[in-house]
């Protein structure tokens, strides 16, 4: 009777456990449960794309208005192909950009110079962005802007250009209005002939056209 005793008494506190133990399981579920729900909404959201200059949502600073309407607008054009090379060779030199041997372009309707991706290191990168307006295009692009050296008969010297895609390199440096301001009129003159000649041509009719306004 003693032993029997023992084990009737024992069976209340072996339920307890058991239930206990259950009751354990049951919460230890439910919390799982509901983290992996809260981690799969997370996941499902949609990330909100928000801008660091004027914090609003639906576009990044890249793309951002305010930023449009403040920044000055740089003017290039895009070359396509040049099926004869004879016909653009007059405006063009041969020299090295960052150590890459290349044909360098004078485009007197371009603002900033242009160069491909292709040639450029990630330390090249400025961090700087300029709005550039292509001739047949009705926007503004955004593009990050580089720091180029460029070597040739016109001497050494650095200068910053626009980087655009792999897809769009031709081959050529596009050398625009900025850096030909820093060669100077003697060394155009003498890199470039034709282009300087039609450039002042183009500067005395809008001088022209401004006495005329006056």
């Amino acid at each position: 009777m003693k032993v029997y005793g023992i084990r009737w008494k024992g069976r209340p506190l072996l339920m307890t456990i058991k239930r206990s133990i259950l009751v354990s399981k049951k919460i230890i579920r439910h919390t799982l449960e509901v983290r992996q729900k809260k981690l799969t909404k997370v996941f499902e959201q949609k990330k909100e794309y928000r801008c660091y200059h004027c914090s609003s949502t639906g576009h990044v600073r890249s793309n951002c208005p305010q930023l449009k309407h403040s920044e000055s607008t740089a003017f290039v054009n895009w070359i396509i192909s040049a099926p004869d090379n004879d016909l653009i060779s007059p405006y063009t030199v041969i020299g090295e950009e960052n150590g890459f041997k290349i044909p360098i372009l004078r485009d007197t309707g371009t603002t900033v110079d242009i160069v491909s991706r292709s040639r450029m290191r990630p330390e090249m990168l400025t961090g700087e962005r300029i709005w550039v307006q292509p001739t047949f295009d009705e926007k503004p692009i955004c593009l990050s802007l580089a720091e180029v050296e460029l070597k040739g008969k016109f001497g050494q010297l650095k200068t910053k250009a626009a980087v655009v895609c792999r897809e769009a390199d031709e081959r050529k440096y596009l050398l625009g209005n900025r850096t030909a301001a820093l060669l100077g009129e003697d060394r155009e003159r003498l890199l470039f002939p034709k282009a300087y000649v039609l450039q002042t041509r183009a500067y005395k009719r809008l001088a022209e056209q401004k006495k005329e306004a006056c």
